[in-house]
């Protein structure tokens, strides 16, 4: 059996071996389909300092085919991954599952799924950005230009939340379908918001914000790998620093999936190779499907 996958050293190629090794505590995995944008655009903009060479793919479907260190009934089961684990960020820290067959800890587990819909690879995306509007209070300010701005913002535009707005440069054309403001200068902002979301790691532009306008609470996924905030010492704030996600909203995950399709389109490809093409991501990204 030839696996192959796609690595990233500096540029992408295609890598081939004969075994791909199963730790103890893995999973051999067969991916369904995988989600590239978030992430994958953190090594082109050195957002990340990730371990090359690094296999990408961070987020996706899954056939489980072998479990040969624990008996829980996972083989031949259909799982949805999160790439969070205790060892680091899979796509980033570990290699990911952009290949023909992967591995994965039992911890990349989100949840089993019935069916191979390709868009249930953005249920944990989705997940984390709801928690995130959940936990934004009064005027709102989401700094990021990327598909959590996106669900962000229509998580609130589904709750009727008008008081939000953006401050990006990329994406643009995709986020002005929001209900919210799309901002692109800090002379364009309020002097105040209740509650800043930070989704992104240009620390230039948040210095800025956050020492030019007043706040009172700051929201940080785990995703905008920022581990630094200009504060200022004579203030108080809240700091909530997160990688949590809300699985208490099933219908509101319909309703972000379903917009979310008029812009991440489900590429099927049946050869690894050709993802390579679609490499660094466009726009808000791609979910890629293999099949046979």
């Amino acid at each position: 059996m030839i696996i192959r996958q796609i690595v990233y050293n500096g540029e992408y190629y295609v890598s081939e071996r004969e075994i791909l090794p199963v730790k103890k505590g893995e999973l051999l995995v067969k991916p369904l389909s995988v989600y590239i944008g978030l992430l994958e655009n953190s090594y082109i903009r050195y957002t990340y300092p990730s371990k090359y060479p690094i296999v990408p793919g961070s987020f996706g479907i899954v056939r489980i085919l072998e479990e040969p260190y624990s008996n829980k009934g996972y083989s031949g089961k259909i799982a949805v991954v999160n790439p969070i684990t205790s060892n680091g960020i899979l796509g980033l820290d570990i290699d990911g599952i952009l290949g023909s067959y992967a591995t994965i800890r039992e911890e990349n587990i989100y949840k089993l799924v019935d069916e191979n819909d390709p868009y249930l690879s953005l249920i944990p995306l989705i997940e984390h950005g709801i928690f995130l509007g959940k936990h934004s209070h009064g005027r709102t300010l989401i700094i990021g230009c990327n598909i959590l701005a996106y669900i962000i913002a229509k998580f609130f535009d589904e709750n009727k939340k008008h008081n939000y707005a953006l401050l990006c440069y990329d994406n643009r054309r995709v986020l002005r379908r929001i209900n919210g403001r799309v901002y692109v200068n800090l002379g364009e902002l309020d002097p105040y918001y209740d509650s800043i979301v930070i989704l992104d790691s240009m620390f230039g532009l948040i210095h800025k914000v956050l020492t030019h306008i007043y706040f009172n609470n700051i929201i940080i996924s785990v995703f905008s790998f920022i581990n630094f905030l200009p504060l200022k010492l004579s203030e108080t704030y809240n700091v909530l620093y997160t990688m949590k996600t809300d699985r208490e909203s099933p219908h509101m995950v319909e309703k972000i999936i379903s917009s979310l399709k008029k812009d991440i389109k489900i590429i099927r490809v049946n050869d690894i190779s050709k993802t390579i093409g679609l490499l660094p991501p466009r726009g808000l990204g791609a979910v890629i499907s293999f099949h046979s």
